[in-house]
């Protein structure tokens, strides 16, 4: 024996048509597209039928089935599918939200510690400069293979300046030579009147 409708108040059987024309939309069904989904699952429905859901003056009432079935289609549960749009985008919103501040406390984390790493790497060197040509040369070859179209000297040289423990003076002279003129001089690496590693004709 079929199960009977459960009586719904009328602002019920709006927010459930309503919630149903977001979701159709949200994922690009077409009245047609949706109407096919349900049959495959076994509820047969007529794209009109849905029609007269979402729009329809009155509106078309749905049986249980169709709404379980149009939750499956949707991936919602029959409570999910009774609530507004508006809450429902919310919902969504401060679920990505939340998402969003989980990967800026990953991406702090990790940057702090890539820091780290970055800043040994430096005292090494400073420590131990016959090391540099060999660390140099690695971190060439590695943005050589992140970044084919840029020069890998210049990156590496990018990389050493935005050190907070970076030797200044020991990289102005190398900078100079490889990052364009507004960069080297935006990082202090030209002295005044000098671009580029020449220096500018007083006039």
């Amino acid at each position: 024996m079929p199960r009977p409708n459960p009586p719904r108040a009328v602002a019920e059987e709006e927010h459930l048509a309503e919630r149903i024309a977001y979701e159709r939309e949200r994922l690009g069904m077409s009245y047609e597209g949706l109407a096919k989904r349900m049959t495959d699952l076994g509820c047969p429905i007529n794209q009109s039928a849905l029609y007269k859901i979402e729009k329809g003056s009155p509106r078309r009432r749905i049986t249980y089935a169709e709404a379980v079935t149009l939750a499956r289609v949707f991936e919602l549960s029959l409570e999910e599918l009774s609530v507004p749009p508006a809450l429902a985008l919310n919902t969504e919103v401060t679920e990505l939200l939340r998402k969003w501040e989980e990967c800026r406390d990953s991406i702090s984390t990790l940057g702090a510690e890539l820091m780290r790493i970055q800043s040994e790497i430096v005292a090494v060197v400073k420590a131990h400069p016959d090391t540099e040509d060999a660390v140099r040369a690695a971190l060439e070859t590695y943005f050589r293979r992140i970044a084919p179209d840029r020069d890998p000297a210049q990156l590496v040289d990018y990389w050493a300046i935005n050190l907070a423990g970076a030797d200044h003076d020991r990289l102005t002279a190398h900078s100079a030579k490889y990052l364009p003129p507004d960069l080297a001089a935006k990082f202090g690496l030209v002295e005044k009147g000098v671009r580029g590693g020449k220096r500018r004709k007083k006039t």
